[in-house]
């Protein structure tokens, strides 16, 4: 997306927009749920620790719930964690995210010229391991709302990227390292629900389809219209009294036997 503000917010450099994109995951309920971007920002040094190493930087993109397209739930938060090493390569993120220009001071912002494309710059990372924990936010009030994916493949970043972040937050930005707590940390592995079909989805968490008879059944509306057919006409028609018959054929009656007819 282009246009975006990249901001020194005092804890860190942040973006913050709704129309960065979204992600989906599979509910319990076999509805989609529907995660929308709401910012990402940078932590150095990391915040997640792998098989105990720790990260020069770490990329985290925070997604809110929507309960409708413009209802987000504070309470069902999805973040996604990416780490940087050290190397002799600038980061073409990091370039955009203005580490190689002067540091900003608290409060300031810069608008970033070319769009910003968390795909394209995160995408292969995603091909590779992951874990994933429920766990808490990073910042206070570290509410215990958030669905963890932090992946385990690093992208590159020059000392000089990472001289400028220090010159802004020197004494880094990052919460300091916190214990499991007994928390399942599960790797390339997400319990999700089981899509359920429905013929008419009426609103996100909710569906519906047609009840579903035999083929036999459709012998009972067609014979109850053909009992009523009948019925109808049976109650409708009017037979002729013979009496009058008899007056409106001009005085003959029919004789049996030839076929003659006689006057009276």
């Amino acid at each position: 997306m282009a246009q975006l503000r990249v901001a020194n917010i005092g804890s860190s450099i942040q973006v913050t927009n709704q129309h960065i994109g979204y992600v989906t995951i599979m509910g319990e309920n076999g509805f989609p749920d529907y995660y929308e971007v709401v910012n990402f920002n940078l932590r150095m040094p990391s915040e997640h620790l792998i098989n105990g190493r720790q990260f020069a930087a770490e990329l985290q993109v925070y997604h809110k719930k929507q309960y409708t397209v413009q209802h987000l739930e504070d309470d069902h938060v999805l973040a996604t964690s990416f780490f940087f090493d050290l190397s002799s390569q600038d980061s073409p993120l990091m370039k955009q995210l203005f580490l190689n220009s002067a540091p900003m001071s608290q409060g300031q912002y810069r608008q970033a010229v070319k769009p910003i494309d968390l795909m394209r710059s995160l995408g292969p990372l995603m091909e590779g391991d992951y874990y994933h924990y429920s766990g808490s936010l990073t910042t206070p009030d570290c509410s215990e709302v958030v669905q963890w994916f932090v992946f385990s493949q690093p992208m590159n970043m020059s000392l000089a990227q990472f001289a400028t972040f220090k010159a802004m937050f020197p004494s880094g930005t990052n919460r300091p390292i916190q214990p499991t707590n007994g928390r399942t940390i599960t790797k390339n592995s997400l319990d999700q629900g089981t899509l359920v079909y429905h013929e008419y989805y009426l609103r996100r968490d909710y569906g519906m389809s047609r009840p579903h008879v035999g083929v036999g059944m459709i012998f009972i509306p067609v014979s109850s219209i053909i009992l009523l057919t009948l019925g109808t006409m049976y109650f409708i028609f009017v037979q002729e009294d013979k009496r009058r018959k008899a007056d409106g054929n001009g005085g003959l009656a029919e004789t049996i036997g030839r076929g003659t007819y006689n006057r009276f």
